[in-house]
């Protein structure tokens, strides 16, 4: 109980960008991470084509290229 109402319990919540499960499981906090990369890569990439900053087979080859998730994992991206 906190302030007499019942406290819920979740399987999972989000604390400082960093997603933390009941179990502490660190695969959901990894995919968790990585899809904001992919989503912040993908936006970015979208803008660096639309105004035609990059061909069309750079943004297949650096979207398709699964290293470069790695990295943007790594560094919090």
């Amino acid at each position: 109980m906190y302030a007499n109402e019942p406290l819920k319990v979740v399987d999972g919540f989000t604390y400082v960008g960093v997603y933390f499960t009941s179990q502490l499981s660190m695969h959901n906090m990894a995919e968790a991470i990585s899809t904001k990369a992919k989503t912040a890569l993908l936006i970015l990439l979208n803008v660096l084509y639309k105004f035609k900053c990059i061909p069309f087979k750079t943004f297949v080859v650096v979207f398709l290229t699964p290293r470069l998730f790695q990295y943007c994992y790594m560094y919090g991206v």
